[in-house]
C-alpha cells in the first residue's frame, strides 16, 4: 500500500518527490517487516477480498489528490513559498510533479525542511492538516475508510485494524505522521503481502538499485497493478509513475525536462511506490492505456547526510523507463501510424540488406536510453 513514506502521508506533501523526499530523510528509519505481530480483531462479516481489493486500491488513488498543508499557509508566507516553489521549479528533482495541483510545494529537500521536515539526524514530523486542508481530506478519506472497515476479512483483520485506528486518528487531528510508526509499518507489510497474493490484479515487480531500474517491461496491461519496488541500492529510491497526455508526442525525457509547471501541462502522476534500502514498497495504481514515465526524482546523495538540492536527481543518473499500458498487454502494431525509421512498413525500393539494418538498429519505443 501507499502508505507512510508511500500513502495517506501525501496529505501533507501531495508533490510526489516532495512526498518522498520528506518520508525517506533517514536512511535509518526502521522498516517492519510481515513476520511482526499485531493486535487481532474481529473480521466484518460481510467483508469480502475483491471488496478489500477494490477499498485498497480506492484509497491509493485518493492519496495522489490530497491538499498539502502549504495549502493553509498564512498569506504572509505565501509570496515567499510562492517564490521558492518558483525557483526550485527550475531545478530537475521538481519535475516529477502533481496529479491535480501546481500549486503545491517544490520537490526539493529544502522545501521539505521550510514546512517543517529536516535532514537525516534532525527529522521534524510533517506540519499538520488544518482548516479547510483537513476537512478535504477527511471527506475524502472517510467514506473510504468505511469501505475498508467494511471488507476487514479474517486473514488480515488484526494489522487493518491498526491501520484503520492511525488513519481515523490523523484524519481527526491532522497530524499525519501517525503513519511513520512501527506499529502501521508492520501492519501494513502484513496487508500487502496479502493484497499481492490474493487480489486479481497485475502485478508489477521492479528493482531498484543506485541507479538504475530494473523490470520495468517495456509494455505492460492496462487495469489494477499492484507495483512492487525493491531497493537493493544504499540510497532511497522512489519508483514515479507518470501518464503522458494522448495529445503529446514527447518523449519521457522530454517532459521532465519541461520542469514541474510544464510537465503538469503535458503528463499526470499516478501513482508512487517507496522503498528505503534493503526494504520493499507496494502500492496499487489503476492503469489507463497510453505512454508512461517510470522515474526516481530523489537528489543524489551520499548515505548519513542530508540531501542536496542542488544535487542532481536520480533519473539524471539512469533511474528513468518509458512503459506503454495497452488493453492486452502486448505491444500495437507497428503500422498504427508511428514515423520510426523502423516502421514495418518499409519502402518497396530499399534492400533487404538495408531492411535488417534498419530492424536491427529501430529503438525500443519504450526505452529512454
Amino acid at each position: 500500500m501507499y502508505t507512510p513514506s508511500r500513502r495517506l502521508i501525501a496529505a501533507t506533501a501531495a508533490l510526489a518527490s516532495a512526498l518522498f523526499l520528506a518520508g525517506c530523510a533517514s536512511d535509518d528509519d526502521p522498516i517492519a517487516t510481515p513476520s511482526e505481530p499485531v493486535a487481532s480483531a474481529t473480521p466484518t462479516s460481510s467483508a469480502s477480498v475483491e471488496g478489500l481489493c477494490e477499498a485498497i486500491l480506492a484509497l491509493d488513488t485518493a492519496a495522489l489528490t490530497l491538499p498539502s498543508a502549504e495549502e493553509e499557509a498564512p498569506e504572509g508566507e505565501e509570496g515567499e513559498d510562492e517564490e521558492s516553489s518558483s525557483e526550485a521549479s527550475a531545478e530537475p528533482t521538481s519535475t516529477s510533479g502533481s496529479s491535480s495541483s501546481s500549486s503545491e510545494a517544490s520537490a526539493s529537500p529544502e522545501s521539505s525542511a521550510s514546512s517543517g521536515e529536516e535532514g537525516e539526524g534532525g527529522e521534524e514530523a510533517p506540519p499538520p492538516l488544518t482548516g479547510a486542508a483537513l476537512a478535504e481530506a477527511k471527506a475524502t478519506l472517510e467514506p473510504l475508510l468505511e469501505d475498508l472497515e467494511a471488507n476487514k476479512v479474517a486473514a488480515v483483520a488484526g494489522p487493518l485494524e491498526t491501520m484503520l485506528g492511525k488513519a481515523r486518528g490523523a484524519i481527526t487531528t491532522g497530524d499525519f505522521s501517525v503513519f511513520e510508526s512501527e506499529e502501521f509499518a508492520a501492519a501494513d507489510a502484513q496487508v500487502d503481502k496479502y493484497l499481492v497474493e490474493e487480489c486479481d490484479y497485475n502485478a508489477l515487480d521492479v528493482t531498484a538499485a543506485d541507479y538504475e531500474f530494473t523490470g520495468v517491461p517495456s509494455t505492460a496491461k492496462a487495469g489494477p497493478t499492484s507495483v512492487t519496488l525493491t531497493n537493493e541500492g544504499e540510497e532511497p529510491h522512489v519508483l514515479i509513475l507518470v501518464r503522458i497526455n494522448d495529445d503529446s508526442d514527447l518523449s519521457g525525457e522530454e517532459v521532465l525536462a519541461l520542469g514541474e509547471e510544464g510537465a503538469l501541462k503535458v503528463a499526470k502522476v499516478v501513482g508512487e511506490s517507496f522503498a528505503p534500502p534493503g526494504a520493499a514498497g507496494t502500492a496499487f495504481f489503476d492503469l489507463e492505456p497510453g505512454r508512461y514515465v517510470v522515474f526516481c526524482p530523489i537528489p543524489v546523495h551520499k548515505p548519513g547526510t542530508e540531501f542536496d538540492p542542488e544535487s542532481p536527481p536520480h533519473f539524471a543518473k539512469g533511474m528513468l523507463e518509458e512503459m506503454i499500458v495497452t488493453e492486452t498487454g502486448s505491444p500495437e502494431p507497428a503500422s498504427s501510424g508511428s514515423a520510426s525509421p523502423s516502421s514495418s512498413s518499409g519502402s518497396a525500393s530499399t534492400s533487404s540488406d538495408e531492411d535488417e539494418e534498419g530492424a536491427s538498429a529501430s529503438p525500443t519505443p519504450t526505452s529512454t536510453g
